[in-house]
């Protein structure tokens, strides 16, 4: 997640055969990265995303080489909880509403 005033990123192995949850969680000034439900990295933040009116980027960035390579499915977005904090059980089924 790149969004020029502020990173949020993470290596991730890909053997191009593996599919992982990945969350990126802000709670306050401190951003959680995490994937398959377990914490992986924390670190401070003091920047609002997005902190202007730039654009937002998701799986890429400005910096040329630091790109997804992959797809994306069934992405989510929350504005205003941070859905994890800590190790967590990955979900098994799609969401069905906005309120869960």
């Amino acid at each position: 997640m790149h969004e020029h005033d502020y990173s949020q990123h993470s290596h991730i192995p890909n053997d191009g055969w593996t599919w992982y949850h990945i969350s990126f969680v802000r709670s306050g000034s401190t951003g959680y990265v995490f994937i398959d439900g377990v914490l992986i990295q924390s670190n401070a933040v003091s920047t609002d995303v997005p902190a202007t009116s730039r654009e937002f980027l998701i799986g890429d960035n400005t910096t040329v080489g630091n790109e997804l390579v992959g797809q994306i499915d069934d992405l989510r977005v929350t504005i205003g909880t941070a859905r994890y904090t800590a190790d967590f059980d990955v979900p098994t089924e799609a969401y069905p509403d906005a309120n869960q």
